[in-house]
C-alpha cells in the first residue's frame, strides 16, 4: 500500500537535498584550504560554511512551523544561501581565488571547492522544491486546525450546558 498524501514526496526531495547540501559543507570545513598559503582548515579559510551547513539544517526543521507563505520565505532563504554557495564555489570568489604570486590549487583544495559547488546545487534544488510545493507540504499540527466553515454540529445536551454557561435558562425555549 502506497502514501498517497499529497507533497510526500516534494518533503523527501527537500530532506535530501538539504542533508546533503549540510554534509557537504561540513566536508568541506574540515578539509585543508591552501587559498595561496600554508593549508589551513576550511572552516577556518571560509568561516561561513559551518554556519551555512547549519542554516540548511534549521531550513528544514523551520519549514514545518508555518503555513504556505513561511515557507516560501524559508525557499527564499535557502535559495539566496545556495546563490551565495554558487558565487563562493564555482566563480571562485575571493578567499578562494588564488592570490598574486600563489601556485595552483592542490587537489585538496580543488575537491573542497568541488564539495561547496554540490552543495550549492542541493541548496538551489531544496529551494525549488519548497518554492514549487511550499501550499502541499505537510505542517505540523496541520491535521488539528479545523477551517473556518468547518463547526462541528454541537449535540443537544452541549447546547443545554452552553445555554446555562452563558446564564441562559435552555428550559424556557
Amino acid at each position: 500500500m502506497t502514501d498517497r498524501r499529497p507533497g510526500r514526496s516534494a518533503l523527501w526531495v527537500l530532506l535530501l537535498c538539504l542533508l546533503l547540501a549540510a554534509a557537504l559543507l561540513w566536508g568541506s570545513s574540515r578539509l585543508g584550504w591552501s587559498a595561496g598559503r600554508a593549508p589551513v582548515r576550511g572552516s577556518e579559510a571560509v568561516p561561513e560554511l559551518v554556519p551555512l551547513a547549519l542554516l540548511a539544517l534549521a531550513a528544514f526543521a523551520a519549514q514545518f512551523a508555518g503555513g504556505a507563505p513561511v515557507k516560501r520565505i524559508i525557499g527564499v532563504l535557502v535559495l539566496l544561501g545556495g546563490c551565495y554557495l554558487a558565487y563562493r564555489g564555482i566563480a571562485g570568489a575571493a578567499p578562494f581565488a588564488p592570490g598574486p604570486g600563489s601556485t595552483a590549487p592542490s587537489d585538496r583544495d580543488v575537491l573542497a571547492r568541488s564539495l561547496v559547488g554540490l552543495a550549492a546545487l542541493a541548496e538551489l534544488g531544496a529551494a525549488a522544491a519548497l518554492l514549487s510545493a511550499a501550499r502541499v507540504l505537510p505542517a505540523m499540527g496541520a491535521r488539528y486546525t479545523r477551517g473556518a466553515g468547518r463547526q462541528r454540529a454541537k449535540a443537544p445536551d452541549q447546547r443545554m450546558w452552553d445555554a446555562l454557561s452563558e446564564g441562559e435558562d435552555p428550559t424556557t425555549k
